[in-house]
C-alpha cells in the first residue's frame, strides 16, 4: 500500500497550528520535521509539549538533529507519535542506535542523506521497520529532487523487497510517479502541499496521481 504522508516543517507554533487545521480534514497521519541547526543549515520550530496537547491526529516524527537518542526522550510521552525517523549519519552506532530507539515501543526508521550508501544498513536491516530516503538535503522544502535518490531506491527495493521505502524531499506532481516505480511506498510532500493553494485540495491531488498509478501500473 503506497501512502503520501504530508511534511510538516515550520518555523512557528502558529505555523505548526495553520497546517495541522489545514490537512487534518483530508489527511489522518503526517510527518513531523524537527531540525537543530547544527545536523542540518536548517532550524524549526517544535515544543513537544505543544505538539501533545494540540496534535490530534497520528505522526512520525523525523528528526534532523545532531543528538536523536537524546531528543527524543522528549517525545516519548506523546501517544500519537507512531513511528520514530532518525539519520544514520547522526549517530556513533547504528545498531547500538536501533535498539535504543525500539526500547520507546514505536516503529523505528532510519533515513539516509543523499550521499550515504545504502549498504551502511546492513547491521541493522533484520531490526528496522523502514527505511527513508532524501531525495534533498535535509533541513529546508522547496529543493531540486535529486535524480540519483531513485537508483538508491530500487537497489534497495531489489535487495529487501519486504521492507517499506519512505522517501523526502521534492515529492510532487512531477517526482511521484518515478519514485513509486522506483519502489517507494510512503511519500512525503513538502511545497507540493503547503507553498501554493489549498494544502486539502493539493493532497487529494496527489492522492488522485498515487492511486492513479496503482491502478495502472500494478
Amino acid at each position: 500500500m503506497i501512502q503520501i504522508i504530508p511534511s510538516i516543517l515550520v518555523s512557528s507554533e502558529e505555523q505548526f497550528l495553520e497546517q495541522i487545521q489545514a490537512i487534518k480534514p483530508v489527511c489522518s497521519f503526517v510527518q513531523i520535521d524537527i531540525a537543530d541547526g547544527i545536523f542540518c543549515s536548517g532550524k524549526t520550530w517544535i515544543d513537544p509539549d505543544a505538539v501533545k496537547e494540540k496534535m490530534d491526529i497520528d505522526f512520525e516524527l523525523h528528526m534532523m538533529v545532531a543528538n536523536p537518542l537524546e531528543e527524543i526522550e522528549r517525545w516519548n510521552n506523546i501517544g500519537r507519535m507512531k513511528r520514530i525517523i532518525f539519520h544514520y549519519e547522526s549517530v556513533a552506532d547504528i545498531a547500538s542506535a536501533v535498539e535504543d530507539m525500539q526500547s520507546y515501543g514505536r516503529d523505528v526508521c532510519v533515513c539516509l542523506n543523499p550521499d550515504t550508501p545504502i549498504h551502511v544498513l546492513e547491521p541493522v536491516i533484520g531490526h528496522i521497520e523502514s527505511v527513508q530516503f532524501m531525495s534533498v538535503y535535509p533541513g529546508k522544502q522547496g529543493q531540486s529532487f535529486l535524480l540519483s535518490t531513485l537508483d538508491k531506491i530500487r537497489e534497495f527495493h531489489a535487495q529487501y523487497p519486504h521492507i517499506p521505502i519512505s522517501d523526502d524531499g521534492a515529492v510532487n506532481t512531477d517526482t511521484i510517479h518515478q519514485l513509486i516505480e522506483a519502489g517507494a511506498t510512503r511519500l512525503g510532500p513538502g511545497s507540493a502541499i503547503w507553498q501554493h493553494g489549498d494544502p486539502a485540495e493539493n493532497y487529494k491531488f496527489l492522492v488522485a496521481l498515487m492511486e492513479e498509478h496503482e491502478k495502472y501500473f500494478k
